[in-house]
């Protein structure tokens, strides 16, 4: 393979520094990845200018296949003792490099004071050159992977023979297989993996999971009036609260004045502690500020994962005020919770899930049942047994650990109580015997279900999905 060039002086710089690469250090991984087939690829490497002598062919006439070592001959002067490195690009086209492999093939050439020939034999290859590209012949003074002379030299480096030497054997031929017994059957198979894409496609499009009555995908406009908090927080702790906040805002690209950081911290309670350390916070105040983060630019929808995790009552309490609050201001929060007792307290609506399918959805007075079962407190309980059981409506009135237990039968609660304080039995308390985590559990042990639960629902498939205000109607479709 014929490349030309004219004589050129290269130096090697004292310490050998700055030198020639070769390959870059930890990316000698890309070599192979780059590649496709048997031809290996390159990384990234870089000639110094001022080192480097150059020699290039003309553009290929056709593919040309190296398997093993090319050779060139080229006459070194200037130096006692002269270390070189060879190397071999692919340049295409466009004059981008590639060095096979990311090899370079080191020699010494002695006696190069008086001038020396010597010939080189360059690295062991497999790979294609394409037609249309060029083989470029490098020889540098220095390569990042070697220690070469700190002492400062010139050289004068020329070719000494026709160009490069690639090896080849007559006995070796590629022969063509003829057509495999795929080829025409690919156009009507990719045809009909295209069809059954377009039909999964719009199948899950149509199940797919809607925001303010819109699909939801990477992008959609929908998302920037959803803020979400799922599992736990996590947040630099040697950073404070507010700069926590500011970061996660500017990774969003959006205006700084779209945040409402004023606002959110406000509503999230978090006080002068949004200037201390995130590392001083107790969990309490870690869960404070994962809501505010998912609060802030005060989205229409708010969801939350577990939100009272690992808080105790008092923390539990706060946390309840701070989403009642946001609530309060037109906004939808949906949380996912397995702690029913809270849900009941805080929820205006619930949907029960179970085994990934939703058994029930409604207000939580309606799913709990206006016909629950009654406690009421009494000092009396057997006075107030008898006048109850002797009422139409009252299925049946046993005593409690707590006063009666009254399971009505079309009586109404209140005509409970003025029966019995009719009668002359003191009251002092009537609440609901059935809370929501009996409904659940009830829920649960019937069988069949409503319907599957939507896709992207949260949680493991068991569990309450409560609602603590609505925004609109189409807020948390």
């Amino acid at each position: 393979m014929r490349v030309t060039g004219p004589p050129q002086v290269i130096a090697n710089p004292a310490g050998g520094t700055p030198p020639s690469m070769s390959v870059f250090p930890g990316l000698g991984s890309l070599g192979s990845a780059s590649g496709s087939g048997s031809s290996g690829g390159s990384g990234l490497s870089f000639d110094m200018p001022g080192q480097t002598a150059v020699f290039e062919s003309a553009p290929l006439s056709q593919l040309v296949q190296v398997d093993g070592s090319m050779t060139v001959r080229i006459r070194v002067s200037g130096a006692a003792q002269a270390t070189l490195f060879a190397e071999v690009y692919d340049v295409d086209q466009a004059g981008n490099a590639t060095l096979p492999n990311s090899l370079a093939a080191p020699l010494r050439v002695d006696g190069a004071e008086h001038g020396a020939t010597v010939t080189v034999q360059l690295p062991a290859i497999d790979y294609q050159f394409a037609a249309g590209h060029r083989m470029r012949l490098v020889l540098t003074t220095t390569d990042f992977a070697y220690a070469t002379s700190p002492v400062p030299a010139v050289y004068h480096v020329a070719l000494a023979g026709q160009g490069l030497s690639v090896p080849s054997d007559p006995a070796l031929a590629v022969s063509g297989v003829g057509v495999t017994w795929w080829t025409p059957v690919a156009p009507a198979a990719a045809l009909l993996a295209a069809a059954l894409i377009l039909i999964v496609g719009r199948r899950r499009r149509r199940e797919a999971l809607r925001i303010f009555g819109r699909q939801v995908h990477a992008g959609s406009a929908a998302l920037s009036r959803l803020g979400a908090f799922v599992e736990g927080p996590g947040f630099l702790p040697h950073l404070s609260g507010r700069d926590n906040l500011d970061m996660y805002w500017r990774a969003a690209g959006r205006p700084a004045a779209d945040a409402h950081a004023g606002e959110v911290i406000a509503i999230a309670g978090l006080g002068a502690a949004i200037d201390r350390s995130v590392r001083t916070y107790s969990r309490g105040m870690c869960q404070r500020l994962a809501i505010a983060q998912a609060m802030l630019g005060l989205p229409d929808l708010l969801v939350l994962d577990e939100p009272m995790n690992g808080l105790d009552p008092p923390q539990i309490r706060e946390m309840r005020d701070v989403l009642l609050e946001y609530a309060r201001q037109g906004r939808t929060v949906i949380l996912s919770s397995h702690m029913l007792a809270e849900v009941e307290q805080t929820c205006s609506h619930v949907v029960v899930m179970h085994q990934g399918r939703r058994l029930a959805a409604g207000p939580v007075a309606e799913i709990i049942g206006d016909g629950a079962a009654l406690i009421v407190g009494t000092p009396d309980t057997g006075r107030a047994v008898s006048v109850l059981n002797g009422l139409t409506g009252i299925g049946s009135a046993t005593t409690h650990r707590d006063g009666v237990l009254v399971h009505p039968d079309g009586l109404s609660a209140s005509d409970v109580v003025a029966a019995l304080v009719g009668a002359g039995v003191p009251v002092e308390r009537v609440m609901p015997n059935r809370r929501l985590e009996d409904a659940f559990l009830a829920l649960i042990a019937s069988p069949g279900g409503d319907q599957p639960a939507a896709d992207g629902a949260m949680g493991d498939g068991n569990g309450v999905q409560a609602a603590v205000a609505a925004a609109g109607p189409e807020a948390a479709r």
